[in-house]
């Protein structure tokens, strides 16, 4: 490409000339139509501004469910207030996922890293810890790896 035609106060971003019969010849073969530059960055700051609410919304909805959850417990007196999956020195905190699978009266589960949602130590017996609470009383539950626990079972230690 030949730029010794061009002018050398030419400048391909200036306003367009009116007609390609006032480009030089050089300009005329590397002209290329606009992109919508604005359109773009508008679509790309409304869809960063969306990710974000979004998010927002997810965090705020957890927080919700796991203070719901919590006064669903203390309604019916019940209310798990600490669990701890692990062994060693390695344990997980696991109290809103035990407290969330303890919420309905027949509940059961069984303590295995895919039903807490956590495995700090893999390929090691771990130990679930609940400490929970029944009408003002506070009660101490724990059971090794594949072990069962029911919220009848965690309930009938405060039975008369």
């Amino acid at each position: 490409m030949d730029l010794s035609q061009t002018p050398p106060d030419y400048n391909p971003f200036d306003d367009p000339p009116a007609s390609a019969a006032e480009l030089p010849s050089a300009a005329v073969s590397r002209a290329t139509p606009a992109r919508p530059v604005v359109p773009l960055l508008a679509f790309s700051l409304v869809c960063a501004v969306a990710a974000i609410l979004v998010g927002w919304l997810l965090i705020r909805t957890g927080r919700l469910q796991a203070q719901v959850t919590a006064l669903r417990s203390q309604a019916v007196g019940f209310h798990v207030i600490s669990a701890t999956y692990g062994s060693g020195g390695n344990f997980a905190e696991v109290t809103a996922r035990v407290a969330q699978l303890l919420q309905a009266t027949n509940a059961e589960f069984w303590a295995h890293p895919n039903s807490l949602g956590a495995d700090p130590t893999p390929g090691w017996n771990k130990q679930l810890i609940i400490i929970y609470e029944i009408q003002g009383h506070r009660h101490l539950f724990t059971t090794g790896e594949g072990g069962r626990v029911s919220a009848a079972g965690l309930r009938e230690v405060n039975a008369p």
